[in-house]
């Protein structure tokens, strides 16, 4: 299998194949193996993970303020799906990551979420530790969309030794996924939650975990 399949998957894969519908982004100690752990060490993922998710959100609240509406007004339930195409650790400390950031917004119909928006960057971001169990956002950089984003995507892909034929046709193929597993992981939390709008469709907790599986199984 494809290192950087190995990389992204292997958090969700454990999780899936035991039995259990927590995924993703977990951040209980039940979820061992995070999505972005990489080659780096555990104590060091799940901090870094949680960061991670805090400056999506942060940023996903200022795409509203931008868009002059409120985010709590507009949403009730934000999915955040990072899809990490390579991970290292710098020579002063830091920690670069670069992936595609995916968060999905939804409001909360009864027991169902409706889907209201979608924000997917591809980003290279650079966090300090903060302390051992904490990391802040110290520097990020978008990469620029249309014709300039596959030339910027080789250049980090070279810079940190990530494949960039798969980020570019491969990992699209994972976004859906990710979003379905975040979700197995929102409603074992909350199973007052049932279902999720994909592709204008309602997605039962069943018929998620059966795609979640079948994806993990076409990897192994």
């Amino acid at each position: 299998m494809n290192k950087i399949k190995s990389l992204i998957f292997a958090g969700t894969a454990a999780v899936m194949m035991a039995g259990g519908v927590s995924a993703f982004a977990a951040e209980t100690e039940a979820d061992q193996k995070p999505v972005y752990e990489m080659d780096l060490a555990l104590e060091t993922a799940k901090p870094l993970a949680a960061a991670l998710r805090g400056f999506m959100l942060d940023e996903s609240i200022k795409k509203f303020d931008e868009a002059g509406l409120s985010f709590t007004d507009e949403c009730d339930v934000s999915l955040n799906c990072p899809l990490i195409a390579a991970a290292q650790e710098n020579e002063d400390g830091t920690f670069t990551v670069f992936g595609e950031l995916c968060t999905y917004n939804f409001k909360l119909d009864g027991d169902d979420l409706k889907f209201v928006s979608s924000w997917e960057p591809a980003a290279v971001i650079t966090f300090s530790k903060e302390s051992d169990v904490s990391f802040v956002v110290e520097d990020v950089k978008y990469l620029p969309e249309g014709e300039a984003f596959a030339e910027a995507v080789d250049e980090v892909c070279v810079q940190m030794g990530a494949d960039s034929d798969f980020f570019l046709n491969g990992l699209p193929d994972a976004e859906e996924p990710a979003l379905l597993a975040e979700f197995l992981r929102f409603a074992n939390e909350n199973p007052n939650v049932q279902t999720l709008e994909v592709r204008g469709e309602q997605m039962t907790v069943g018929g998620a975990a059966d795609e979640v599986a079948m994806f993990i199984n076409g990897l192994l």
